[in-house]
């Protein structure tokens, strides 16, 4: 049932000024243009002053074959964006784990009591200046440590001196 195309174009404008006709259409590029007709879409626009229908359309297959195109692109970019920040955001975490693993156990050691504990490894980014703050903070500790030895060792020698005078 075919119906009239340029009066369903009328019909759509003159409701609305403008919309959207679905419809089935021979290709133009067609080697034979036989009765095949292909579902083709068209926005019509009403243009007032000279009582004209204008429009333009695309043919509904077109539009998917372009679509499957934009999927593989965006597949394709995807994963490649994937497999190329996927090994560098693993080295990075691994890089930081590690890090901070070996500043928990200096940490453990430091807090056992073992002020001459050693901190080796490569530090980076917020766990060189963690690394930094720990060991000037145990630096401060030992130094705060040695005056109270020697303000101990004073106070000692000061007492054996007054007890010697009396």
């Amino acid at each position: 049932a075919r119906t009239n195309l340029l009066l369903t174009f009328s019909e759509v404008v003159q409701a609305t000024g403008d919309g959207f006709v679905v419809y089935n259409w021979p290709k133009p590029d067609q080697a034979s243009l036989n009765e095949t007709r292909f579902p083709k879409e068209s926005y019509l626009l009403l243009f007032e002053p000279w009582g004209w229908i204008l429009g333009t359309g695309l043919y509904i297959d077109d539009i998917q074959a372009e679509m499957r195109v934009l999927r593989v692109e965006v597949v394709t970019f995807s994963l490649l964006v994937l497999l190329l920040v996927l090994p560098a955001a693993l080295l990075a975490s691994f890089v930081f784990t590690r890090s901070l693993g070996i500043l928990a156990d200096y940490a453990d050691k430091v807090s056992a009591g073992d002020l001459n504990a050693g901190i080796t490894g490569r530090f980076y980014g917020e766990a060189r200046r963690l690394m930094q703050a720990i060991t000037e903070m145990v630096a401060n500790l030992k130094s705060a440590l040695a005056y109270a030895e020697n303000s101990k060792l004073e106070a000692q020698r000061l007492a054996e001196a007054a007890e010697l005078a009396s």
